[in-house]
């Protein structure tokens, strides 16, 4: 898929994310992550990613939990991430020399990326993480969490505040006026009111749970996210920043559940800060009507925004990417059916043999790793 388009550097370094700064040697192997994974030699792109496919065609299913899903997963990444995660993932495949190896590249994928998306609440037991290929990408992963801020640090009351005044006040894509403050101006009957929310472009959940500490899993979660996505490693963002206005953008509430199911993403265009809001099969139709004809998006800042940064182009990039690889590999709607199955068990029949505190075992209900996600309350 390539890279997007090059643009001001405003546009890719958000003003409120910190400069990545000179690696020291305790944090090298954080700050080099991709490099690590992508020290593969001369070998040309195009004949890795070939390398690539024909070992993903060479798979040979066995049961292995969630395998349905591991060709087509894989080749959506291979095809839709930029070019230097493309290179680390690439890599991990062309050298997993069993088919047991190559499960574990993309159980750690499904899991550590496409399942915490689209999961809403973060179970409280630590899951287990299936060795990587590397080494070296526990190691990374063992540092990254050993770096991870307390949860207090990433609470922000201001965030949704910081939206709203650099948005004017307005769902960027609708232009709906915040309700409290359509009321505040009087009321006006040429303006159309809503409840709007900030949505978060990297899910919160990768900063924290809600009412609980900092998750000790945030390591290989940002690991396996900063190897496939540079750009967003490059960009500042980490755990302790979740929360900055260059990571938000203020929705209309149903929209801001479409985007965070990625039905809905801001493809880049040529133009600085403008995207064109593209929709995939399952966004709810009713809610086309609210979109701009055009379909594109302008993100602009308020007269007395200050210093807020607009919607961060990498973040939105990542976010995009990640919409293209759930909905062409199908994995957004099979993730979200276990979702369903989930929640008929647990209001079902069997919910009573269901502790509330989340210590039964569950695989026996649902025969997936990635379920230990999912919270029992």
């Amino acid at each position: 898929m390539g890279e997007p388009p090059s643009t001001s550097s405003e546009h890719s370094l958000p003003l409120h994310l910190p400069a990545a700064q000179p690696p020291s040697p305790q944090m090298s192997a954080v700050s080099g992550i991709s490099v690590i994974s992508s020290q593969i030699g001369p070998e040309p792109r195009s004949e890795l990613k070939r390398r690539a496919e024909e070992r993903i065609n060479q798979y040979q299913r066995t049961h292995r939990q969630n395998e349905e899903k591991l060709q087509d997963c894989l080749r959506s990444f291979l095809e839709m991430l930029p070019n230097d995660g493309c290179e680390s993932i690439a890599s991990d495949i062309v050298n997993s020399q069993t088919d047991a190896i190559l499960w574990q590249v993309y159980h750690n994928l499904l899991t550590e990326i496409t399942t915490d998306l689209l999961i809403v609440k973060a179970d409280s037991r630590t899951p287990s993480l299936t060795t990587s290929p590397r080494t070296q990408r526990q190691i990374n992963a063992d540092i990254v969490a050993g770096t991870l801020p307390d949860e207090s640090q990433l609470r922000d009351a201001s965030f949704r505040e910081a939206c709203l005044q650099r948005d004017r006040q307005c769902c960027v894509i609708t232009n709906f006026v915040e309700t409290e403050h359509w009321v505040k101006i009087g009321s006006p009957a040429t303006m159309i009111s809503g409840d709007l929310e900030a949505a978060h472009i990297i899910p919160y959940s990768f900063g924290a749970c809600e009412g609980k500490t900092l998750p000790v899993d945030s390591g290989p979660k940002w690991e396996v996210l900063s190897r496939c996505f540079p750009g967003v490693r490059r960009a500042g963002m980490r755990p302790e920043n979740i929360n900055d206005p260059a990571n938000g953008l203020t929705l209309l509430g149903p929209l801001h559940l479409q985007f965070g199911k990625f039905r809905m993403a801001f493809q880049p265009t040529e133009t600085p800060h403008t995207y064109r809001l593209k929709t995939y099969p399952r966004f709810s139709t009713y809610l086309h009507q609210s979109l701009p004809e055009s379909r594109t998006v302008t993100f602009t800042k308020a007269d007395d925004a200050g210093a807020i940064p607009r919607p961060s182009a990498a973040l939105l990039d990542c976010h995009f990417r990640l919409a293209e690889i759930l909905h062409a590999s199908g994995m957004g709607e099979y993730i979200e059916k276990k979702m369903r199955d989930w929640d008929t068990i647990k209001c079902g029949p069997e919910s009573r043999q269901l502790s509330a505190d989340g210590s039964t075992d569950v695989s026996r209900y649902l025969q997936a790793g990635l379920w230990n996600r999912i919270s029992v309350s």
